[in-house]
């Protein structure tokens, strides 16, 4: 499920996704670029739909410089 939160303003985005008990919600801290992409390595370790995550990103960072691959799911 992609959540918006956030104190008045609902842009940001986060997950939850069912388990066995319920719920449970995964933190979007380091989980999104500035442009809101998730990161792979987080939709594929919690089994997030292509549907609701399309595309994803994987950052790199060589120094001061940062970089995203992006990878259509």
């Amino acid at each position: 499920m992609l959540l918006g939160y956030g104190c008045g303003n609902s842009v940001a985005r986060m997950f939850a996704v069912k388990k066995d008990d319920g719920w449970k919600a995964i933190s979007p801290t380091n989980q999104f670029n500035l442009f809101d992409i998730p990161s792979c390595k987080m939709v594929d370790e919690n089994n997030i739909s292509n549907e609701i995550a399309p595309v994803c990103q994987n950052e790199k960072k060589v120094g001061d410089n940062l970089s995203y691959d992006y990878k259509i799911r």
